[in-house]
Parts: structure tokens; C-alpha cells; sequence
């Protein structure tokens, strides 16, 4: 998507004005369109899935025993990075948590 100067600035405008007054007032203003989507299926990461879905599954206690299997079958270490921060974004999105120390730690 090629975008010129002008649009790029005025997305950046309406998302300052936008958080200066919050979303919810703008939305009621009609200012975005932005709106979550409640109720829907969960994220899916494709060939990546079950590696997350592993992740997120696997008691805390047993995690490290299981994914060095997984790196003794062939699993590449940067998809295991990968899918750690993809299940990361799943189990924590859309609250507040900004997932910093879980990227320092991968």
C-alpha cells in the first residue's frame, strides 16, 4: 500500500486527536470507526498453531521438558521464539500488558 505525506500526516492527527479524548468519545462522535471485535474465534497462527497452542497448554512446571523435545524433533528455535511471543499476544492481548519483559526474556 503506497500512501503519500499528506494522508500519512493526517492519520497521525486523527489518531492524537483520537487519543486526547479518548476512545470512546470519539466513536460516540462518530471520529473512527475503530472498534473491537467481541465474540468472535480466537486468533489462529496457522502452521504455527500447534506449536502455540503447545505453549499455552503445557503446564508451567513442564514447559522447558517439552520444548526441547520439540527442539530434538527438528523444530527450529526461532519458530519456537516465534510462537512463544504469537501465544504471548493471544494470552495477554487486549489488556494491559505491553509484553516487555516477555520480549527481553526472548
Amino acid at each position: 500500500m503506497k500512501r503519500h505525506r499528506r494522508e500519512f500526516l493526517a492519520d497521525i492527527g486523527s489518531g492524537m486527536f483520537v487519543a486526547s479524548v479518548g476512545s470512546t468519545l470519539a466513536i460516540e462522535l462518530g471520529l473512527t470507526t475503530a472498534r473491537a471485535c467481541e465474540g468472535e474465534a480466537p486468533l489462529n497462527f496457522g502452521e504455527l498453531e500447534p506449536l502455540v497452542s503447545l505453549m499455552q497448554d503445557t503446564p508451567i512446571a513442564s514447559i522447558q521438558r517439552v520444548l526441547v523435545d520439540r527442539i530434538r524433533q527438528g523444530v527450529a528455535l526461532q519458530d519456537l521464539v516465534v510462537a512463544g511471543a504469537l501465544a504471548n499476544a493471544r494470552s495477554f492481548g487486549g489488556q494491559d500488558y505491553n509484553g516487555y519483559h516477555t520480549f527481553m526474556a526472548l
